[in-house]
């Protein structure tokens, strides 16, 4: 800090790889040197005298060996949090509820707002219906706040724009010209020599006054503002939000994030200020920030996988993890393996449920035009799941006869009636809550009775049911392009004989069906190499 204008000038925080040396024996004959690293950093100054140099030492120190110790210790998996107990957190469950929590926590902020996202529309409105006119928009929330004194901090991805058109200049742009207390930086720029080019910042978190934290899978855009009876996607999104020393954790996190981007972007520039944590005299938080934690949430996820007991559930948006692989890096699927291997050898019940999108979110139709993305992570889903030596089910299949004795891969499908037609509603899962049409039992679900004859049963019924009366897609029937095509041209039964169909609904059991593994399975569904999807390397996707 300069003395002077008491500018903050650089941040270096306390964490496990923290050292300071002082003296000309320890800082390479600086006799007045006093040098301080850290896993990111590393800070060489030069004090007045020797005898400075070393009082700076002693009382960096000392408080290493006391406020600062937590951050020097080795924390489970790797991860540079340590385990918080007895924490309050609760969990929302699709975009209203969470975004309405949100705008609530934000009208309590009275010193700072950290908000990061990977999409981020400035004219959300937060709680619906908008019965206060404009009052819970997103900025006018966050522009009553900073005209309060509020000071907002802001983190955005910078997306490339040839692939992505969320539009984050804009966003900038609109968010800043608000008021002088909001600031926004975007990370990464994208340059082939840097490495930029082929990754994006995709967490989601809100900090308010460094007290209150969200962190979860839902931005502040307009895609994700869905009712819990109406999703979106083929999946529910998840957010939560913590409170106290935790929500300090994710606080941190943020603001090594915004002065690591402003020491890249925006060192000289006084508007955008280094930020500091509060300092104060168990609840984990993991993250992926490759630098600071070793994919600490990885090593957690192995770790789980390879202790679990009874059985292992799964559910995902994606799923992208190949055994000895040199494109995929994770080991997710090679611990799966390993565990069923030992259940297999073991002679032990042990069961694996995982649960997938039938097909990626992202725009296009299957074999058509514009589907390059779609088809691309369809490609690297089914090298992991089922196709190819390295994929977890064919490996299994080298040690165990029936590897689906052990594992099961589902998904979930709904219908509704539209102006009295029957309508296939896409891949959601679901449109109504409906209560069950016979009691299942739930309570040992490694026994065989519930997962062939419950769990395995209703999947391959329920899509049975949706292949007969909508012909849908995707299907184990389709096994290339021209399949596809000659497929939709047909009509279903939904429209020839709707009578019928209903009677067929009727069967229906929930909304669990079969993932479905041989769909597609002639075609190639790796990107080609004209499209942008074949450009960039498989690194993107994976």
């Amino acid at each position: 800090m300069n003395p002077r204008t008491e500018q903050m000038r650089f941040v270096i925080l306390f964490d496990r790889d923290f050292e300071v040396s002082a003296g000309s024996s320890e800082t390479e004959g600086m006799e007045n040197g006093l040098v301080i690293s850290n896993q990111q950093h590393v800070l060489v100054l030069k004090c007045r005298t020797s005898l400075d140099a070393i009082q700076w030492k002693a009382a960096i120190l000392e408080s290493m060996n006391s406020v600062g110790r937590i951050w020097l210790q080795n924390h489970p998996y790797g991860s540079s949090f340590p385990v918080r107990r007895s924490q309050n957190v609760q969990w929302f469950v699709d975009g209203r509820s969470f975004m309405e929590h949100a705008a609530n926590m934000m009208e309590l902020a009275r010193e700072e707002i950290f908000i990061a996202d990977w999409w981020l529309s400035p004219e959300i409105f937060m709680k619906r219906p908008a019965v206060e006119g404009n009052r819970w928009r997103l900025d006018e929330i966050l522009k009553r706040k900073a005209e309060q004194g509020v000071r907002i901090f802001v983190l955005l991805y910078k997306e490339m724009e040839m692939a992505l058109g969320i539009n984050s200049i804009y966003t900038k742009r609109t968010l800043q010209t608000l008021h002088e207390n909001i600031k926004v930086l975007r990370h990464p720029d994208h340059y082939l020599s840097s490495g930029t080019f082929f990754w994006a910042h995709h967490e989601k978190l809100i900090v308010i006054d460094q007290l209150i934290a969200f962190v979860g899978g839902i931005d502040l855009c307009f895609d994700f503002i869905d009712r819990y009876l109406t999703p979106r996607m083929p999946w529910h999104d998840i957010h939560a939000c913590t409170y106290g020393t935790s929500a300090r954790d994710i606080a941190r996190h943020f603001i090594q994030r915004w002065n690591a981007t402003k020491t890249e972007k925006s060192k000289e520039l006084k508007e955008y200020p280094f930020l500091l944590p509060k300092s104060y005299d168990t609840v984990k938080v993991p993250r992926v920030l490759e630098t600071y934690s070793n994919l600490a949430d990885v090593q957690a996820y192995v770790s789980l996988i390879a202790n679990a007991q009874h059985y292992i559930y799964i559910e995902n948006q994606f799923f992208v993890s190949i055994i000895d692989s040199d494109d995929v890096r994770n080991e997710i699927c090679k611990v799966l393996c390993e565990r069923i291997k030992r259940a297999y050898r073991d002679r032990a019940k042990f069961r694996v449920y995982i649960m997938l999108p039938l097909l990626p979110g992202f725009e296009g139709e299957i074999g058509a035009p514009g589907g390059s993305a779609l088809q691309a992570v369809l490609h690297w889903t089914y090298k992991s799941l089922s196709r190819g030596p390295d994929s977890l089910i064919e490996s299994l299949k080298r040690y165990i006869p029936d590897p689906m004795e052990y594992i099961h891969i589902g998904s979930l499908r709904t219908y509704e009636t539209l102006s009295g037609k029957l309508e296939h509603l896409g891949l959601l899962p679901e449109q109504k809550r409906k209560p069950p049409k016979r009691e299942i039992d739930l309570d040992d679900p490694v026994a065989d009775s519930f997962f062939f004859d419950t769990w395995v049963a209703i999947a391959k019924k329920n899509t049975e049911i949706f292949e007969q009366v909508f012909n849908v897609i995707p299907t184990d029937k389709l096994k290339d392009f021209e399949d596809v095509q000659m497929y939709i041209a047909k009509l279903p039964l939904s429209e020839t004989m709707p009578q019928v169909a209903e009677e067929y609904l009727r069967g229906l059991i929930g909304n669990l069906v079969e993932f479905p593994l041989d769909f597609l399975v002639n075609a190639n569904l790796a990107p080609g190499l004209a499209t942008k999807e074949g450009i960039v390397p498989s690194s993107v996707f994976t």
